[in-house]
């Protein structure tokens, strides 16, 4: 649900979304993402253009030329006004590999499963159509021995139905 120009409110949206990231922490690594990812409204902060989303995601990453299945899921709190929408991303993923290597260089994620969290900022337009920019911080919380983490700007495209 979110709150459009003025006060008409979408009940129910959904919404598909194709993400593409770039690193830019140190790691040394030339690592970029890329995501689908489909998200379902399901609440809403009463009259407020304040709400909550559930959603999927499906993608890869790629570290220099080796590369990963991404997949997982999660929710977002989000917030619209006029045209403007922010959000708050939180998911956790499973990644098909997390050891990359690069000319005798080695970059270890420490284990499958990672999460994601960060901060996104986009604009609605044509009723339908969202382009945005997402900081995305992905790391594994210290569930294993390395947890070296990523920090990735992320452009992306969402169409909303």
């Amino acid at each position: 649900m979110l709150l459009m120009a003025g006060s008409q409110v979408q009940a129910q949206e959904s919404a598909m979304t194709l993400r593409l990231g770039q690193e830019f922490k140190h790691s040394g690594f030339d690592s970029q993402t890329v995501d689908i990812r489909w998200q379902q409204s399901v609440w809403q902060w009463g009259d407020s253009p304040c709400g909550l989303a559930l959603g999927l995601r499906a993608g890869a990453m790629e570290v220099e030329s080796d590369r990963a299945i991404r997949v997982g899921g999660g929710g977002s709190a989000y917030c619209q006004w006029e045209n403007w929408r922010v959000w708050i991303p939180l998911d956790a993923i499973w990644l098909s590999k997390y050891r990359f290597s690069h000319n005798h260089d080695h970059l270890d994620y420490g284990g499958h499963i990672q999460f994601t969290s960060g901060l996104g900022v986009g604009y609605r337009f044509a009723d339908r159509w969202l382009v945005g920019y997402q900081y995305e911080h992905m790391s594994n919380s210290n569930l294993y021995d390395a947890n070296p983490g990523g920090e990735f700007h992320t452009l992306l495209v969402s169409y909303f139905f």
